[in-house]
């Protein structure tokens, strides 16, 4: 997904209208670099669990074109409302507040873990059971 199409979803939530979105658009950008660096690790995990290849380092986004090579769940749901609830803390607090909780709670439930194939030491593969 692109930035351009984060901040398409984040306009969305924000419930503006057109004369508002460039206010908006310079502070995009950080705030989407600032929010990559927060879910850095449990984007691996979910990349991990996928059977992808895991980031060596964080992206950084320069323009609105760059592709977010991050999970789809973190790029068509929970980065938005993130990153809708920074741009809105001083505008609308209650919706800010609102938002923000949503990101924190859909966030936290991606558990940091790693994994790992195991083996069943305790299988009996010679026999069959009838």
């Amino acid at each position: 997904m692109t930035a351009q199409q984060i901040f398409n979803r984040v306009l969305s939530l924000m419930i503006l209208d057109s004369t508002e979105i460039n206010n908006y658009k310079t502070n995009f950008i950080n705030t989407l670099n600032m929010i990559l660096g927060e879910n850095f690790d449990r984007n691996n995990v979910l990349r991990q669990f996928a059977g992808l290849s895991v980031l060596t380092e964080i992206p950084t986004i320069t323009t609105l074109t760059d592709v977010v090579d991050y999970d789809k769940r973190f790029t068509s749901f929970i980065l938005p409302y993130g990153i809708a609830g920074q741009l809105l803390i001083d505008d609308n607090t209650s919706l800010s507040t609102q938002y923000l909780n949503k990101y924190e709670y859909e966030r936290e439930n991606i558990k940091l873990a790693q994994f790992e194939e195991i083996t069943d030491e305790y299988s009996d593969t010679s026999s069959e059971v009838v």
